[in-house]
Formats: structure tokens, sequence, C-alpha cells
């Protein structure tokens, strides 16, 4: 099983897009077009940890395009997973 190792590639990039995202929401295009490639390029080798929250991103993201959920609610909803994953991993807080 693997576990969290701070730095990694793909874990370093979500972190970061994830904030510009909520930094500025129309990055919502290009996180989208970064994101399926990216998640399915790191699966194999991703950590546990930093997988969790993308399948995570990627459930909110079915929601959103459902229909269920508005733009804005959507970023709340990535905002609080952020926060959590972060509260979890303190050594990913923001460099």
């Amino acid at each position: 099983m693997v576990t969290h190792t701070a730095g990694s590639d793909f874990d370093d990039a979500l972190l970061a897009h994830l904030r510009r995202l909520i930094g500025d929401p129309s990055e919502l295009s290009s996180f989208r077009h970064w994101f399926t490639r990216a998640l399915w390029d790191a699966e194999s080798t991703a950590s546990d940890d930093i997988l969790s929250l993308a399948y995570g991103i990627e459930n909110l993201i079915g929601v959103l395009d459902s229909g269920r959920w508005t733009e804005p609610e959507f970023l709340d909803a990535v905002r609080t997973d952020l926060a959590a994953y972060e509260a979890r991993m303190p050594q990913t807080v923001a460099r």
C-alpha cells in the first residue's frame, strides 16, 4: 500500500491546481481538462491519501455535471474537501 509522500508530482500538482481553482473560479475548464488526464496517469503511482482527495473531487465533478449543483456550490465543496485534506496532512499547507 502506498502511503503519503509529500512532494510527489501529482500531489503537488493537484494541490496547486485546486488552490488556483478556488482562488480563480474561471479556471474550472482548465482544471477539468488537466485533472482528467493527470488522474488517469497518476492512479498507479500516487499516494492513497492524494488519490482519496482526487476521487472525492472526481465525485464532486459528477454532481456538478448532473446539474444538482451550481459552480459556486461545487467550489464550496472543493474548498471543504481541500481544507479537510490539509488538516489531515499539515505538511501540504500552501508553501
